[in-house]
């Protein structure tokens, strides 16, 4: 049986309205009237990507706002964009970033590179020399 396209506006429209929130796969499906299964697999096959890390992206990329242009703190950063754990969203946010979100929010925005390989963090090596 041929997988039915899936129109990819109205699972990034989901994901935008209601990434501040807890948000899974299944809600995903759930809104767009799909099973898990087939949206996940659709999903990957158009975009390349997983919807788990389309939900991720869009709360990475506001966190990442959050941090460089208020004053709000790590653990508020993580629950305006739907990770009421501050521990698990700074793990979420190194393991994509490969820098602390503290890093950020101390001003060390500069020193992360729009790029991936290029990123450079003196936040990190300074965490890392204070460690050895």
């Amino acid at each position: 049986m041929p997988m039915r396209y899936i129109n990819q506006d109205e699972v990034f429209a989901v994901i935008e309205q209601r990434f501040r929130g807890p948000l899974s796969l299944s809600d995903v499906a759930e809104a767009v009237h799909l099973s898990p299964g087939h949206l996940t697999t659709a999903v990957r096959r158009q975009t390349g990507r997983t919807v788990q890390d389309w939900i991720v992206q869009r709360r990475m990329t506001k966190a990442r706002r959050l941090l460089v242009e208020t004053d709000l703190g790590v653990a508020e950063v993580g629950r305006r964009i739907g990770y009421p754990d501050a521990t698990y969203f700074s793990r979420v946010f190194r393991r994509t970033h490969e820098q602390k979100p503290a890093c950020l929010a101390d001003g060390d925005h500069l020193r992360l590179q729009v790029r991936r390989h290029q990123r450079i963090s003196r936040c990190r090596r300074t965490h890392r020399s204070h460690t050895q």
